[in-house]
């Protein structure tokens, strides 16, 4: 499974010209406060797929930074491996001399004055940080500056797990940041709408510092997993209030696009085993045990699995006892049993 951030960290960088320093950050929270974010443009008549506020700061006037509205692009260098990600949010490709572009824009109340950035980025294979060089004009105040920024993107890859139980599909998610430390680790419930599309339940994933990102559910996100070209990809989009919780804000690094990779085909039917036609699952073994005066009933299945004991004095299983449910963490798991008052008992389960 492959999880990458569709936001990049732009880090602030320093300019030094003629022995005055000048600043450029970058950030999407209105209140200007600095976040290193290039995000999602959400204004649908612009040209461009990401936006920011570049955060100018002249050294005359240090304490009043001037926020430049940036439409802009990212570089896409294309797919290498054809699994349906650009080689720039993968972090074991380089990405060298790659181009892009925008326009600036800031309104003094007066009028509003418009720019250029251009932006060559570079990253080692291996590296989740790069170069990124941003050349920003304005015309109108003569600015001509080259700064040179390093930039950060967020890609996680690592299993997914799962119990395919009817249509729903009980998964757990284990991912390791690439090329620096971090993890998210957490449950998620799937559930098949057919063998080209998967639907997925709103959850929690811890990381490596115990912050939690809470995603949205594919209900709320009218957006669903789809099966892919290669037939054994998926492929979707994550959503979340808060991408960097350990951080005061909150509307941040919002948007993750996800891809799950399953090349398991139990029956051989050219459908990867995670939006198959599940089979039934296998029937559980017990062995009745007397072990120091108690009765336990081992059970052996299939982990994940939820199984329902019954226990009857008839072997027609007529005036039936349901015991508490359990679900299997263990290919073998026992249970204590009541010693039955009846001179004959039987037990028996089912699994889901």
């Amino acid at each position: 499974m492959i999880l990458h951030c569709s936001s990049v960290m732009l880090h602030p960088a320093k300019l030094k010209v003629l022995g005055q320093t000048y600043t450029l950050s970058a950030t999407t929270l209105m209140d200007g406060t600095i976040n290193d974010e290039i995000g999602i443009n959400e204004d649908p008549a612009s040209a461009h797929y990401r936006s920011t506020y570049l955060m100018f700061i002249d050294p005359v006037f240090p304490d009043e930074p001037v926020p430049l509205y940036c439409d802009m692009d990212i570089a896409d260098p294309g797919d290498s491996n054809w699994n349906g990600i650009s080689d720039f949010f993968e972090v074991d490709h380089a990405v060298t001399a790659a181009k892009s572009a925008g326009e600036v824009y800031f309104d003094d109340g007066a009028d509003v004055y418009t720019g250029t950035v251009d932006m060559t980025w570079d990253r080692d294979a291996g590296s989740a940080v790069g170069t990124c060089t941003l050349r920003l004009r304005i015309p109108d105040f003569g600015i001509d500056m080259t700064f040179k920024h390093a930039f950060e993107v967020l890609d996680y890859r690592g299993t997914l797990s799962y119990v395919v139980a009817g249509t729903n599909i009980h998964c757990t998610v284990n991912l390791q940041r690439q090329g620096q430390e971090g993890s998210l680790k957490g449950p998620w419930e799937l559930q098949r709408i057919d063998t080209d599309e998967l639907s997925f339940d709103a959850v929690s994933w811890a990381k490596e510092s115990g912050a939690e990102i809470q995603w949205y559910s594919s209900i709320d996100m009218e957006y669903n997993l789809y099966r892919g070209g290669t037939r054994t990809n998926y492929f979707g989009v994550l959503a979340t209030e808060d991408g960097m919780p350990e951080t005061p804000a909150t509307a941040e690094y919002q948007i993750y696009e996800v891809h799950i990779f399953d090349p398991n085909d139990s029956d051989g039917d050219k459908i990867p085993d995670l939006s198959d036609d599940s089979l039934p699952p296998k029937p559980p073994t017990l062995t009745l045990l007397a072990v120091d005066k108690k009765l336990k009933l081992r059970i052996q299945g299939e982990v994940g699995r939820r199984v329902y004991v019954e226990q009857s004095s008839l072997l027609t299983f007529q005036n039936v006892t349901a015991l508490p449910a359990l679900t299997l963490t263990n290919e073998t798991q026992e249970v204590e049993l009541e010693w039955p008052t009846q001179a004959t008992s039987f037990w028996r389960a089912r699994v889901e």
